[in-house]
């Protein structure tokens, strides 16, 4: 079993509601949304080179794609694929349409790396 040792990142990220942390060991940053603000974040390890790109809607979640660069996310009313650079949103499915005050919150994927999203 590896051992594995959390760390503190400090980044100056001001988000209005932020959530969803997701490590990516191919990029070696730490990604997080603004859940208010429509925002995806980024840093490096030691919280340095903090960004992040606005998507244009509430975004709720994000998790790892495995065979693309990217995430999958739970938007608003959508679970979208979405990429940063260049930003695009590709709709996977719109969600709840009969249900217009609901939105995405958590999600993540589970072992079977089906996207899972309350």
């Amino acid at each position: 079993m590896t051992e594995h040792t959390a760390q503190l990142i400090s980044a100056e990220s001001r988000a209005s509601l932020g959530e969803s942390p997701v490590w990516d060991e191919r990029t070696q940053k730490l990604y997080w949304v603004d859940i208010e603000r429509g925002a995806v974040h980024e840093c490096r390890a030691d919280g340095s080179g903090e960004t992040h790109v606005l998507v244009g809607q509430k975004i709720g979640c994000i998790a790892l794609r495995q065979a693309a660069p990217g995430f999958i996310a739970g938007l608003r009313r959508t679970i979208a694929y979405v990429s940063l650079d260049p930003l695009t949103i590709e709709t996977i499915t719109p969600i709840e349409a009969d249900l217009p005050g609901n939105r995405c919150n958590d999600g993540k994927c589970d072992p079977a790396g089906r996207f899972w999203v309350g």
